[in-house]
């Protein structure tokens, strides 16, 4: 055999294994054997010869599991021919496996005969019906289980004390989590998930919250009208009164779950002091404080692009909802990190957007797109990367709209002012004079005459049909440019006013504009009261309060 010692040596225990019990499960049986187990002691030793490398005795476990089939599904007549093949099967593979180290023409010849002996045992091939297609039988399981797993939440919403019922229940929902088209039907995942996530907040003997309630009802709707759905016309509904109420009793869950831990760079524990605070050093680091910043960033970022993608192609309201949900606890996760490597600007771009409640809008995952495709830029640093991102966030908050055109009309004339009758209230004693001038009469508007075609616009007109002047590109703007500059050199011979004089001031040291001693002390009791009538607490506040601390115990 061509497998390693080290290999063999494993197979030869896993291999007798194997044989034992398959030799129980032929001879311990008057009639045919258990046809599952005897099907899963055959697959398995199929597969630890395969993997070792032992090709006939993995084509004897393959013969015999095509017969274990054969005689479970009714096409194959249990005998004694065939009981006492098996038997004579099993001290071959004995005898076989033991030799597997030393292997030579006796092992290959009884192997293949044995084989031939056991191939004689099979079924002719007929022509069986066609096996349907896993989108044609899934839907009826789905219903199957759905309905069951609402059963199974009744029960134990009737009795929320029974355990059993809703134990039941979430294995139920993690086998459909499993089933390959489960994601064709968008409210089961997300049911599914919700008594994944409910059932490990539930506090042991503790009743039910309403909250809860609410959510394992709300689910028993879903999977009933989904199940009815599914029986009826084969198809989940996207849109349903019930799938709206388990989205917000879903979401009221998601509200009241803690929030993460706080990552914080490790010196923002340090002392207060001048140190030391790193007591030793590593000799060499592992990687560069950058290079563990891209180790962190890079694989959330390309999570987020995936989640970004994915809510692009969503439009039901369980699938906006389950993408919202996802997209936001990635971007707070990278917002975690961001914020422990200092780099702000990164937390506070992704952080502002995971606050947004418009987060599924096109504008922002274009953004947010945008902005992972920055973070997984090779060769950027991450000053470049912070600017660039400031940048991304200015334009997408203020975006310009350009304004609609409008066609020039005439106005249509304002009607005149209404009369303004006096009022009631008593006047001034005395009205103090203002001095007017006289207005000259308006002169009558002269009747406009049409233009004739061809003729030059003048008068208002003009300024309606008035193009501006084209803007200047090329060499004629490097001039324009220059000449401007040029201009400003006259101001150095001929200032717009009298410069003013001003005295050489004496530089000071910067220790001298700081507070010291007692003036500190009063200077801190101001900024308190000043903090408490706002009746506001901000960190900024505080720092200032205790750095005037330190300095009037530095006099």
């Amino acid at each position: 055999m061509n497998g390693s010692p080290e290999l063999l040596e494993f197979y030869l225990v896993e291999a007798t294994e194997y044989l034992d019990a398959l030799d129980q499960v032929v001879a311990n049986t008057g009639g045919p054997p258990d046809g599952n187990a005897f099907i899963a002691t055959a697959r398995a030793l199929r597969g630890a010869s395969s993997m070792a490398k032992v090709e006939p005795v993995a084509a004897i476990a393959t013969t015999m599991e095509q017969l274990a089939h054969a005689v479970r599904d009714g096409e194959l007549r249990w005998t004694m021919d065939l009981y006492q093949t098996l038997r004579d099967s099993v001290d071959d593979l004995r005898f076989l496996v033991r030799g597997v180290r030393t292997w030579g023409e006796r092992e290959g010849a009884r192997a293949a005969a044995r084989l031939a002996s056991l191939q004689l045992f099979l079924p002719s091939e007929q022509p069986r019906p066609a096996t349907p297609a896993a989108s044609a039988t899934a839907p009826v399981f789905i219903a199957l289980q759905a309905s069951a797993i609402a059963a199974e939440l009744d029960a134990f919403l009737d009795d929320p004390r029974q355990r059993r019922a809703l134990d039941e229940a979430l294995t139920r929902a993690r086998t459909m989590r499993g089933i390959a088209g489960i994601g064709e039907y968008p409210p089961l995942a997300d049911v599914a998930e919700a008594l994944d996530r409910a059932v490990r907040t539930l506090v042991p003997d503790a009743p039910l919250a309403d909250r809860e309630v609410e959510l394992f009802r709300a689910a028993v709707e879903v999977l009933r009208h989904v199940s009815a759905q599914l029986r009826d016309a084969g198809g989940a509904p996207a849109e349903a009164p019930e799938v709206a109420r388990f989205a917000r009793a879903f979401a009221a869950l998601d509200a009241l779950l803690p929030p993460a831990e706080p990552v914080v760079s490790i010196d923002e524990l340090f002392y207060a002091d001048a140190g030391p605070h790193i007591v030793r050093r590593a000799q060499a680091a592992s990687a560069t404080r950058m290079q563990r910043f891209r180790d962190e960033i890079t694989t959330r970022a390309e999570h987020i692009r995936r989640l970004v993608n994915d809510a692009r192609q969503v439009h039901d309201l369980a699938g906006r909802e389950r993408a919202g949900r996802a997209l936001t606890g990635a971007l707070l996760d990278l917002q975690g990190v961001a914020a422990s490597f200092d780099a702000h600007q990164v937390a506070s771009f992704f952080g502002e957007a995971a606050a947004e409640r418009a987060l599924l809008d096109p504008a922002l995952l274009d953004a947010l797109d945008a902005g992972t495709l920055l973070l997984l830029s090779p060769g950027e640093s991450l000053g470049e990367i912070e600017q660039r991102l400031a940048v991304l966030e200015r334009v997408r908050r203020h975006t310009p709209v350009s304004p609609p055109v409008v066609s020039p009309s005439v106005s249509p004339a304002s009607p005149p002012p209404a009369p303004v009758t006096a009022s009631a209230s008593p006047a001034p004693a005395v009205a103090p004079a203002l001095p007017t001038a006289d207005v000259a009469p308006a002169p009558p508007a002269a009747a406009v005459a049409p233009t004739p075609f061809g003729a030059p616009v003048s008068g208002p007109h003009a300024a309606l049909s008035r193009r501006p002047p084209p803007t200047p590109t090329g060499r004629e703007l490097q001039d324009f440019l220059q000449e401007g500059i040029a201009g400003f050199e006259s101001l150095d011979h001929e200032p717009l006013s009298t410069p003013a004089r001003l005295d050489e001031d004496e530089i000071v040291p910067i220790e001298s504009l700081l507070y010291r001693g007692q003036d500190a002390v009063r200077r801190a009791i101001e900024v308190r009261d000043a903090m408490r009538a706002r009746g506001v607490t901000d960190d900024a506040t505080l720092q200032e309060i205790f750095d005037l601390l330190d300095l009037a115990q530095a006099e």
